[in-house]
């Protein structure tokens, strides 16, 4: 949300939900996202270059894993009507432009 003064001042809300599993179809580097608890709404994240890859050792429970982390960077559009949305209290209702940019994760695991 952007605040009309002082100059370039902004305001960030963080609201968290439990959503089903998102949706990553790999070969058209697209996720897709539906809530329907406290945050209500679904988008598709496209990626529109290729990821930055990372890959780095991970120890779960005394078990040895390779963690590669995909960062996307790309564009994300909601159906209409279909936006992200959630009320809070200070805030009030908070609801999501129907497209942007966007930034997503693929993380994956793999034994050692």
């Amino acid at each position: 949300m952007t605040l009309s003064a002082p100059k370039h001042a902004t305001v960030s809300y963080d609201i968290f939900g439990v959503g089903r599993k998102p949706v990553f179809d790999s070969k058209a580097k697209r996720l897709s996202v539906k809530a329907t608890k406290i945050v209500k709404g679904s988008a598709t994240l496209v990626a529109t270059a290729p990821p930055s890859v990372v890959t780095t050792p991970c120890t779960i429970g005394h078990k040895h894993f390779k963690q590669r982390d995909a960062s996307y960077f790309g564009s994300f559009s909601s159906p209409a009507g279909g936006q992200f949305q959630a009320r809070s209290l200070v805030a009030g209702l908070i609801k999501v432009a129907h497209s942007g940019i966007a930034f997503f994760d693929i993380v994956t695991l793999k034994k050692a």
